[in-house]
Parts: structure tokens; C-alpha cells; sequence
């Protein structure tokens, strides 16, 4: 009964297509949490911490694409057009995945500094660490989404297919 339920796995080159949006939508939910914290004065701590996981896990899974997106590059090679397009795609990814855990390391800090202050941080310390924070995600995010972009062009201008699952004979 279960496996009928549970599509059947890819091949570790075909796991691509499946992994790559977790990061993606971690990472661009993470500051609804981080001006939830400047907002929410009394959820301050523990709205940075789920920030912070999040962006963590965002990261973890932005290591998980970039290596599965490695194993898949060879599926592009040969497409007429898509060599340009794999090899800025391909830098943006690592460029976002690692603009990311910067952007951990500043939730890092002021989840920190919230800990460690809790009530006696003051309002206006608490928007100004949104500011930075905005500021280094923001640029992070640009690239990230330009990265997916390019990503959506190989598969859907260039035809760019990952190995699929082959499902057993019955």
C-alpha cells in the first residue's frame, strides 16, 4: 500500500529538480520572522530563533541543490545555448549559498544580542538590526533569484531534463 503512495526515487543526478526550491522558499520566509521579532517586542527571542532555524535549514538545503545541481550539469552539455547559461547559473547558485551563511551569521549575532538583552534591547536597536539584516538578505535574495531564474531558463528555454525515476513492472 505505502509504495503505491510514495513516487518511486531518482537517481542521486536526478535529484535536482526536487530539492532545489527548499532553499528557496526557507530562505525568502526567513524575514517575515525577522520583523515579526522587531515587531512583536515580547516574541522577540523566540521569533529570531525560528529565523535563524530556518535560515539554517535554508542553508543546509542551498548545500544540498548546489551538489545536486552538480551532478546534474551533465545533462546540460551538448544543448545547443545552455553551456552559457549552466555556467552563470551555476556561479549565482554558489554565490547565493554562500551570501546565505553570511546572512545566517548576522541572524546569528542578533539572535544572540536578543538573548542575551531580552526586554532592556530598545526599539530602535531592534529596527536597525532589521535594517542590516534586510540589507544583507535582500542582496542575497537578488541573487538567489536570479540564479533561479537562469535555473528556469535551462529547463524550460533550453530543455534541460534531470533522469527521472523509472517505476518497477508490477
Amino acid at each position: 500500500m505505502i509504495a503505491s503512495i510514495l513516487p518511486p526515487l531518482p537517481p542521486y543526478e536526478g535529484l535536482h529538480p526536487l530539492v532545489v526550491h527548499y532553499p528557496i522558499a526557507l530562505l525568502m520566509t526567513v524575514p517575515v520572522f525577522v520583523v515579526l521579532a522587531a515587531a512583536w517586542k515580547k516574541q522577540t527571542r523566540p521569533m529570531l530563533t525560528a529565523a535563524l532555524v530556518l535560515c539554517v535549514l535554508g542553508v543546509a538545503a542551498a548545500f544540498l541543490a548546489t551538489n545536486t545541481g552538480e551532478a546534474t550539469e551533465k545533462f546540460a552539455k551538448g544543448i545547443p545555448g545552455a553551456d552559457k547559461t549552466l555556467h552563470e547559473h551555476e556561479e549565482l547558485a554558489e554565490f547565493a549559498r554562500n551570501l546565505f551563511v553570511g546572512v545566517a551569521l548576522v541572524l546569528v549575532v542578533m539572535t544572540g544580542a536578543a538573548w542575551k538583552l531580552g526586554e532592556r534591547l530598545p526599539a530602535w536597536g531592534r529596527w536597525v538590526g532589521v535594517l542590516v539584516f534586510m540589507v544583507v538578505w535582500g542582496f542575497g535574495a537578488s541573487v538567489l533569484a536570479n540564479a533561479a531564474h537562469l535555473g528556469g531558463k535551462l529547463v524550460h528555454v533550453h530543455g534541460v531534463r534531470a533522469p527521472m525515476a523509472v517505476e518497477a513492472a508490477p
